[in-house]
């Protein structure tokens, strides 16, 4: 199953608010993401493996935090194209934080609608934080 069909099953259940973003909102937000946090000179085939400038924290709970950090705030949730080429854009730390419980087995970045940060949690149980999540994290 595509992760996002996953997401967008428990999120039904949920009765969380939820959208999916179109092309041209996707383009943006990578675009976006690759201009501000990605240094393409690194190798790696994933997105938290080209990080220019970040803090880190491994904790296999870590993912529990996010929602902290998000608080009422829009955000915007991504996968490793890989792994699943949507974008949903959830409308509080909250409803992320229900959805991070409700399902689990893949890695996921978050962020904000004009990419002010960049947050990613994987398979190591690392996360990661970019722009104005840094010193939230430097802070736990």
């Amino acid at each position: 199953m595509i992760i996002s069909e996953q997401i967008k099953e428990e999120l039904d259940i949920g009765g969380k608010k939820y959208a999916f973003l179109n092309e041209q909102e996707k383009k943006y937000i990578i675009e976006t993401i690759k201009k501000l946090y990605i240094n393409e000179n690194k190798k790696g085939s994933f997105v938290w493996e080209k990080l220019s400038e970040f803090r880190i924290k491994q904790d296999s709970e870590a993912w529990e935090y996010i929602s902290d950090f998000v608080k009422e705030e829009t955000c915007i949730v991504f996968f490793n194209t890989e792994d699943d080429k949507n974008m949903i854009k959830l409308y509080s730390g909250k409803d992320l934080k229900y959805m991070l419980e409700e399902t689990y087995g893949y890695e996921f970045y978050v962020t904000d609608e004009e990419c002010t940060y960049l947050i990613c949690f994987n398979h190591h149980d690392i996360l990661y934080t970019c722009g104005r999540a840094i010193k939230w994290l430097e802070l736990l």
